[in-house]
């Protein structure tokens, strides 16, 4: 039998290497930046650099060359970017063969080619976990959130230059063990009011997932609620979102994987892919600022045209009163989407190849929302990612064909791509 084909259609992938965390991403000019951690060696974790990918419409991606290589012993983690006088400046980890982790710039003049700072690092707190800085611009002058990891602590630091950094303010809750990854700030309004949004992406001994708190920051002290998943399906991590993209929008991006078996999925020589961009926004419920997020409207505003047969890449509309379910098939193959007593069941059990690790055969529930009567699914090749009002599922699928007919009790408008 040929070997099934799970490079996704609408998602971006590297050529044929490795890919993780999304990096840098920055609207400048016209242009979406999409900076992503990449092994350009090979289709495992290991030799961290940024590789770099430009699109016009968040949704057809041009590949870049390599934007910043791991070089002696030095491996390039996490970071973002920002315009600083005219230039692109990445802001990026370093991570030492010593364990050291510090925090470096890097120069482009023209978006493509970029310059190691001579200064490297800027911020070295002589610390093996300080890492992944989300830098942005709070009044005159720039703010930097990155994390003790180990500690579980955020740290916020403030910069003229990008070159001189001092720290400000910090921010933990209860203790635990694990780490805190990943760390992305910003204001989103609601009602007229500004709250501040802080994601964080976190490694316990329960697994990895990404969580939010909304609250205050005032340019030192971010003051926050209780932590909330962002996303209840088991294949979502690392998430940042874009800075200065246009009309206020905030607009996010992740990793689209569970960092437990991201390095067993089976596809090649490519690994890892990137969600859809999402659209997030708060909305009240039960009285308290909820995240929201839809797919952001580059994407479903080309996938307009309605079919009958499930074709490869769709968006799948469902809508539902009480139970209902939903079973996407391909010969033996059936991934099963229910609503069963309030609750939002998407189970993958028996979906396609699911036995190469004891982890990812799993049926995944959530809680709905009162209200809610439908929600927006998205599939392609290797995935499906679920939003339904403050609720969404991320999840890796590998059937060993396509899903080709989809049997439901509620109902499912399918459209694909219009051009």
């Amino acid at each position: 039998m040929q070997e099934p084909d799970f490079r996704p259609l609408a998602h971006f992938t590297a050529r044929d290497t490795w890919l993780n965390d999304p990096n840098g991403l920055l609207f400048h000019d016209g242009v979406w930046h999409l900076f992503f951690q990449n092994n350009p060696h090979g289709s495992v974790w290991g030799n961290m650099s940024w590789g770099h990918a430009t699109s016009a419409d968040l949704l057809h991606w041009q590949h870049q060359p390599l934007a910043i290589g791991h070089e002696g012993p030095e491996a390039i983690f996490s970071g973002s970017a920002v315009v600083h006088e005219g230039r692109i400046a990445a802001v990026y980890t370093s991570a030492y063969d010593d364990g050291i982790q510090a925090q470096s710039l890097a120069w482009s003049e023209d978006g493509t080619t970029f310059v190691k700072d001579a200064a490297n690092p800027v911020l070295d707190r002589g610390s093996t976990g300080f890492r992944d800085p989300k830098v942005f611009r709070y009044g005159g002058s720039w703010r930097m959130v990155s994390v003790e990891a180990d500690e579980r602590t955020l740290l916020v630091h403030s910069s003229d230059d990008l070159r001189t950094w001092t720290q400000v303010g910090s921010f933990s809750d209860e203790p635990g063990v694990g780490i805190w990854e990943c760390p992305d700030l910003f204001p989103l309004l609601l009602d007229g009011q500004t709250h501040w949004v802080l994601l964080l992406s976190v490694q316990d001994a329960t697994g990895s997932r990404v969580e939010y708190r909304v609250g205050t920051f005032d340019g030192e002290r971010f003051q926050g609620g209780p932590a909330r998943s962002f996303d209840t399906g088991p294949d979502v991590y690392a998430v940042a979102t874009w800075t200065d993209a246009p009309d206020d929008r905030r607009v996010l991006l992740g990793w689209m994987a569970q960092p437990t078996y991201a390095g067993s999925t089976p596809t090649g020589p490519w690994r890892g892919a990137m969600t859809l961009p999402r659209d997030l926004a708060l909305a009240r419920q039960g009285g308290e600022p909820t995240l929201v997020q839809t797919f952001s409207p580059e994407v479903t505003s080309v996938f307009t045209r309605e079919v009958t047969d499930l074709p490869t890449a769709c968006l799948v509309r469902c809508g539902f009163s009480g139970d209902a379910s939903w079973e996407f098939g391909a010969g033996q193959d059936v991934l099963r989407i229910a609503v069963e007593s309030g609750e939002l069941v998407v189970d993958r059990r028996r979906s396609g190849i699911v036995d190469f690790h004891e982890e990812f055969a799993r049926e995944t529930r959530v809680a709905l929302p009162e209200g809610v009567e439908g929600f927006d699914l998205f599939l392609d090749r290797c995935s499906l990612e679920l939003l339904a009002g403050p609720s969404s599922v991320t999840q890796l699928v590998f059937p060993t064909e396509p899903y080709r007919e989809v049997r439901t009790d509620g109902s499912a408008t399918v459209r694909v791509l219009d051009r």
